[in-house]
């Protein structure tokens, strides 16, 4: 009997070293929507989050935190690929903006409370103050134009809105 468990060992999963907890933080805010390459930032991020999962073989629980105006846990511990970038793909920047520090915050926390190892992969065109450990960064605002609305106001008028938007070039 032992010399049969001995071989299925490998294939049993017990213990955390079977998968790994990653913990994607997704910038939706909108200067992720500014195109590079024939594609924007965020389309980039997605086909990031896309590799990432296929290179790991299907050993990947994931927990998907977006980061806009309210960061949300929009998928919570899945080991299927497919749940993750379905939910990618349905997700858009919006026209907030958003604090990437507290998203990592948020995934810290979810991380810690796991009992078990985990990393956090940030996915966005800012640069945090601090790095936190246990996170990878991945910055998609080095190339192409760094778009920021710095001002708008908006006035509704019956039916319509009238908006009013000024967007700076950062870099």
């Amino acid at each position: 009997l032992f010399l049969v468990l001995s071989l299925m060992a490998p294939r049993l999963p017990w213990g955390s070293g079977y998968y790994k907890n990653t913990v994607f933080v997704v910038d939706c805010s909108a200067s992720m929507k500014i195109s590079y390459e024939g594609k924007t930032r965020y389309a980039h991020a997605t086909d990031w989050v896309a590799n990432y999962l296929a290179s790991s073989n299907g050993k990947t629980r994931s927990y998907l935190i977006t980061a806009s105006n309210e960061n949300s846990l929009v998928v919570a511990g899945s080991m299927q690929s497919e749940k993750v970038l379905q939910k990618l793909n349905t997700t858009k920047p919006s026209y907030d903006v958003c604090d990437i520090e507290e998203a990592m915050q948020m995934a810290k926390t979810l991380g810690e409370s796991l009992n078990e190892s985990y990393e956090i992969i940030v996915l966005t065109d800012k640069k945090p103050l601090q790095q936190m450990s246990n996170s990878h960064l991945v910055c998609f605002g080095n190339s192409g134009q760094n778009g920021a609305i710095s001002f708008m106001a908006y006035d509704e008028q019956g039916e319509e809105a009238a908006v009013l938007v000024q967007v700076m070039n950062k870099g």
